[in-house]
């Protein structure tokens, strides 16, 4: 059945039916009201700056540098015109959920799936006569890890409450009631559980590591079937639906050469969240076009949607179905995208007042589809992140498909969530659950970089919020153990952004030798990536992240496991200068494998550098661990302190639900995130 929309009134109904029928927002059951919307308009300034569109004539000239929609936002990347537009139309807060929306006023209490937190107060701060020792967690199983462990750990102060870590007082989150409120529900639609399925299987490291070459044929025999377990067959089976087909030829007549999607470059309307084209705001963006229609493409992506969720959503590793056919990934990923880009403005659109209809202003439909949206951006990125053809900026498979794409449409859905139901969500945290256990005493200097302090306690919820149990909103969401994804790099913010490209990184790219051939002696924007798990893990997801705001220029992976693979595809050795150390990171030794040691062998003061550090035994979580003793021994050295601008960091401590052993508890690892961010420290909790 196809549905032609002619009239805008005919394509909201469209788009309102395909969002129900086929995304199925579902409204939640309520719970204490939280109004926040002056805090929510206090803090959302750092969301209205014009981002800085200054840049050297040797970068401005080469064609990897972005459009910039309306002379506001600068992007370095060939991402599509719609995307970057959108992107840009959140970023600068001409898109954004406003606070008098109901989906903020009459949001519930967030830090718990119970709705109770907010509702019994400020949490009992436990004392040292209610806080036991206790027993020491078993040694790692690795006897070479737990010496190197123990000689970090000899750096962390003894207090009575890291050795009380495992006092039950000291558990923030004895079940799911304790984990942070969910506003994705699956349970309630079979779509929303079969993308959550293929969300986790796409991002996990069985399927991110499988890389090949998205132009060759890689599939061979006779059976024209991709089976269960990705074996392989002359052509993808999709490519036989005829719901495939039909996205395929409205995509291809759509979306090829103009990278708008069917939808069109217009004036921002005038609304009660802005006026178009004031200071800062872009006066243009991207809208689906409702003069000449583009609802049989929406209408054909939808449908093919449901076909993939219907053959390959059934259970988490469903994507395997898919993982040696181009054409597949390609056909996910494109209807992933549109779809997307029409809940994006659907959200913005019902979210405002003044929009026509508040049938979809409450809670839990615009937070699902907050939710909803990044999932839909992060699977297509999952499906396209095992290129080694490009790097992320061009045309893949036979859909001629972006991973640029869903880079950018991840921080647009992942910046509308921060600036509304994640600010709340922190404010709501740091009100009921107080910041008790700071890791250095009052007599201990803290050092940090001293050049963003300023801009970062000025932009008060610019990076992603920390949640009660350290894993990130999509573990909290979508289940997913490890996800690389909803992180805020610190170059998004544009004065940081503008003040990198001004003094240290004006020239060839910084050094960026794959566009034009030249090179940089510059200050160099480098990734220290400490226990990488081998390229298409987290390091190559950390290139991706930062390239559409700011490339990295250089990245070190540091891995001594040989069965992880270190190979890099020839497209990003072209663009980026990698190199790998295969030795193993020590804390507190002294030796030239101390990584306090090694930063210092690796970067200078004008470098821009991005720390990643990850150590820990794999398969078995017990014992002591090493970032403990690294993120003290980090914060006591000023040298080294003032090389790193930013730091991903997993903090191991004793945490039954994922079986951890480890010592140090709950409560500590939360305060030492949030007690560094308020000393002025770019800190992520990963992964």
């Amino acid at each position: 059945m196809k549905i032609f929309a002619p009239l805008p009134e005919a394509r909201m109904a469209l788009t309102l039916l395909f969002s129900l029928c086929f995304l199925v927002l579902l409204k939640g059951s309520g719970g204490a009201s939280w109004n926040v919307g002056e805090v929510l308009q206090a803090g959302s300034g750092s969301s209205q700056q014009a981002v800085d569109t200054s840049l050297s004539s040797s970068a401005s000239s080469s064609s990897s540098q972005s459009l910039r929609p309306d002379g506001v936002c600068s992007y370095w990347s060939d991402a599509s015109e719609a995307v970057k537009h959108a992107l840009c139309a959140v970023e600068t807060g001409a898109w954004r959920i406003p606070p008098s929306s109901r989906a903020i006023t009459e949001a519930p209490c967030l830090i718990d799936q119970a709705l109770t937190r907010c509702q019994e107060g400020v949490r009992h701060v436990p004392t040292q006569e209610e806080t036991p020792a206790s027993e020491a967690p078993p040694e790692a199983k690795n006897k070479d890890y737990q010496r190197f462990a123990e000689r970090a750990e000899e750096l962390v102060p003894k207090t009575w409450w890291r050795d009380g870590f495992a006092s039950d007082q000291m558990l923030l989150s004895h079940s799911d009631k304790e984990l942070p409120t969910k506003q994705f529900n699956e349970r309630k639609s079979m779509n929303n559980k079969k993308l959550k399925n293929l969300v986790q299987c796409v991002t996990r490291q069985q399927f991110i590591r499988k890389a090949f070459s998205f132009s060759e044929d890689i599939n061979t025999g006779t059976n024209p079937d991709i089976g269960p377990s990705g074996s392989k067959g002359d052509k993808c089976a999709a490519q036989q639906e005829p719901s495939v087909q039909a996205f395929f030829a409205a995509w291809t007549s759509r979306s090829n050469g103009n990278g708008l999607f069917g939808g069109v470059i217009r004036k921002h309307a005038d609304t009660s969240m802005l006026k178009a084209g004031e200071e800062g705001m872009p006066s243009k963006g991207w809208y689906t076009n409702k003069e000449n229609d583009d609802g049989d493409l929406y209408m054909h992506a939808t449908e093919a949607l449901q076909y993939y969720y219907m053959n390959t959503g059934g259970i988490w590793t469903g994507c395997f179905k898919m993982a040696q056919s181009s054409y597949c990934r390609g056909g996910l990923a494109a209807a992933a995208l549109v779809t997307a880009l029409h809940v994006l403005e659907d959200i913005v659109f019902y979210a405002d007042k003044k929009g026509g209809s508040a049938k979809l202003d409450n809670n839990i439909e615009i937070g699902q589809s907050v939710v909803q949206g990044y999932m839909l951006a992060s699977l297509g990125r999952g499906l396209l992140h095992g290129d080694t053809d490009t790097t992320g900026d061009g045309a893949v498979t036979e859909w001629k498909c972006k991973l640029a794409d869903f880079t950018l449409l991840q921080q647009a859905f992942l910046k509308l969530y921060m600036d509304t139901f994640g600010t709340m969500y922190t404010n709501q945290l740091n009100d009921y659950l107080p910041l008790a256990f700071p890791p250095f005493s009052g007599s201990d200097s803290v050092y940090t970089k001293k050049k963003w302090n300023k801009i970062v306690k000025k932009n008060k919820h610019f990076l992603e919020p920390v949640y009660s149990n350290l894993r990130n909103w999509m573990y909290t969401e979508g289940g997913n153990l490890i996800d690389f994804g909803p992180y805020r790099p610190l170059v998004a913010i544009p004065e940081v952004n503008s003040a990198l490209q001004k003094s240290t990184l004006a020239g060839a790219h910084g050094g960026l030798r794959g566009h034009n051939g030249e090179s940089d002696t510059s200050g160099k924007r480098i990734l220290i990536d400490v226990g990488a798990n081998g390229f298409f893990a987290s390091p190559k997801y950390l290139l991706d992240s930062y390239a559409p705001y700011l490339p990295f220029t250089h990245a070190v992976m540091i891995e001594p496991e040989p069965h992880f693979s270190a190979s890099i595809p020839e497209a990003y050795s072209k663009r980026y200068e990698i190199s790998i150390k295969k030795i193993y990171a020590e804390v507190n030794t002294g030796t030239e494998n101390d990584i306090l040691k090694l930063v210092g062998t690796l970067v200078t003061p004008d470098d821009y550098v991005v720390l990643k550090f990850d150590v820990d035994p794999n398969k078995f979580a017990q014992g002591p661990t090493m970032e403990w003793g690294f993120l003290f021994d980090l914060a006591r050295n000023p040298a080294v302190a003032e090389l790193v601008d930013e730091l991903y960091i997993e903090l191991h401590f004793h945490y039954p639900a994922l079986y951890w052993k480890h010592y140090h508890s709950n409560w500590e690892a939360l305060d030492a995130i949030r007690y560094l961010r308020e000393q002025g420290a770019v800190i992520h909790a990963w992964p």
